[in-house]
This record gives C-alpha cells, structure tokens and sequence, in this order.
C-alpha cells in the first residue's frame, strides 16, 4: 500500500494538491524511516508550499540516507533557489555535477540559476552545450531567449522563445514566454 501512496502522492504533488500529500508522506516517513523515495518527495511538496524548514531537514536526512542519488542534490539545488540563494544552489550543482556530470535536469537547473546570478557567459555556454546534446530540453532555449533579449538580439529571442514553447507548451514560464514573443513581434514587424 505505500507504494501506491506514494504513486498516488506523486499525482497530487503533480497536481498542486500539496496539503493532500504532505500527511499522507509524512505517515509513510514515520512508518519507513529508511525509504528514501517519500522523503524526496515530501521535501520537494514542502519547497512547493514554501515551508522551508521542515523541507531542508528531509533534503539533510536524504543525502545522509544516499549521498549518490543526484536527485537530492536536484531537490537541495531547487531548496536554495526557493529561498532566494541561487549562489549557493549553483555552488551546491556544481561540486554535485562532478560526481553526475552526465545529469542533465542537475545541468538544466544549475544553467538555470548561473543566469539567475547574472553568470550570463556560463549559462549561455550552458545551454549551448545542452543543446548539443539534447535539442529536445525547453530550458536551454528559453535561457538562450532570455539572454539574447537582454542582448537586443530580438529575431534571436523569438527563435528560441518559439522553439521554447513548442517543447514546452504547458511549462510555468509559457504564457509570460508567449506574451513576451508576442510584444517583440509587433515591435518588429513594421507599421503601415
């Protein structure tokens, strides 16, 4: 049965039905102690509803439990970001993509937050490289439209916001992406 709570806890937390899983995780955590699964999950529900502290205890008690799953150093990455210290979380993704340098969500994310930290170089190296590798991640294009919109590159900004939402058209940043796209083609497209 917990199995299928946690399967069924995944589809609400996925669902934004985080108060209806976090009493559901935290019984499974106090039955199994050493079952890592419902304890990521939880920590990542807690980041979700803003509830820091609690979260960052099970991040701690994950990483104790398994130092090589990347996906806590993914969830401790997103914890620092939540909590308005994307310096950390980049320095957190970077010591834990020597040990996973193929992980490309922790690459994705630490791409992510070096534009956040106005490392723009980096992450637009980043996303280049990610690109390379897979053309089918949204977030490298959505990053490489950031940036060459704030280069005035704005041809540029709307190749990769289109290709952004053609991969990802439900993401949270696509109406905001679509609406930008939006403003920059009337701006480019010249008045009669």
């Amino acid at each position: 049965p917990d199995y299928l709570n946690l399967r069924g806890c995944r589809d609400l937390v996925a669902g934004n039905k985080i108060d209806d899983a976090v009493p559901v995780l935290y019984r499974m955590v106090a039955r199994r102690p050493f079952w890592k699964e419902p304890r990521a999950l939880l920590a990542s529900a807690l980041i979700a509803a803003g509830r820091f502290v609690p979260a960052k205890v099970q991040i701690d008690t994950c990483l104790l439990l398994d130092p090589r799953d990347p996906q806590h150093y993914r969830i401790l990455g997103r914890y620092y970001h939540a909590i308005g210290q994307d310096g950390q979380a980049v320095a957190v993704l970077e010591e834990a993509r020597k040990d996973f340098p193929n992980d490309r969500q922790m690459a994705v994310l630490d791409m992510t937050y070096l534009y956040f930290t106005k490392a723009f170089a980096k992450a637009d190296s980043m996303a280049t490289a990610l690109i390379a590798a897979d053309s089918t991640l949204p977030d490298p294009y959505l990053i490489k439209g950031w940036l060459a919109d704030r280069g005035g590159d704005y041809r540029a900004a709307i190749t990769y916001y289109s290709r952004f939402l053609t991969l990802a058209p439900r993401d949270p940043d696509a109406a905001a992406t679509k609406k930008r796209m939006e403003t920059l083609q009337q701006q480019l497209t010249p008045s009669p």
